[in-house]
């Protein structure tokens, strides 16, 4: 309690301060949203600036409700310049686990970069067809810390379930 007054006291509420967080995006749209509900896009080159609070470097796996739009895509990513681990985001609502990515203390640079699944996608479209630009959407996410072989990886359609609780193998932040 931070005072008391005749009527009433006032708390103060402390949040905890996560291990890791997405402090920024870069080359998003602003966030939309319809029945199924929230996401951000971005076409092929995106990124965040995401934040380690620790004072060490982590391994923490990015869990993400990921679409692809109407074909599946290949997504890519890079840490600080560094190659890191990629998924196929096949077409439409999945939830993906992308990592374990390597953060150091305090702010890196997370890049993604989506890319046909095979050489015919990357193709003209059919005479008569329009070429759809390739998109991805990030719905809601969550950080994870998780050691390389806790790490369960993929992705999955996402289900009712998928909100139910935490992820075989991995650990949430504390």
């Amino acid at each position: 309690m931070v005072r008391e007054y005749t009527d009433s006291p006032v708390l103060a509420i402390i949040a905890a301060k996560p291990a890791v967080f997405r402090a920024e995006f870069v080359a998003f749209a602003p966030r939309r949203s319809d029945a199924r509900g929230s996401w951000r896009a971005m076409t092929e080159h995106g990124a965040w600036k995401v934040v380690n609070t620790t004072s060490r470097p982590v391994l923490a796996t990015l869990e993400a409700k990921l679409s692809s739009g109407p074909r599946s895509q290949r997504l890519d990513t890079a840490i600080d310049g560094r190659p890191g681990p990629g998924a196929l985001i096949p077409a439409g609502h999945h939830r993906c686990l992308i990592g374990p990515l390597s953060l150091l203390a305090g702010d890196s640079v997370l890049m993604f970069h989506t890319r046909p699944v095979t050489a015919s996608d990357a193709l003209a479209p059919p005479v008569g067809e329009r070429r759809q630009p390739r998109a991805l959407a990030i719905g809601t996410w969550r950080w994870w810390l998780a050691a390389p072989d806790e790490y369960p990886g993929g992705c999955r359609p996402v289900s009712p379930s998928d909100d139910a609780g935490p992820v075989p193998g991995l650990q949430s932040p504390p």
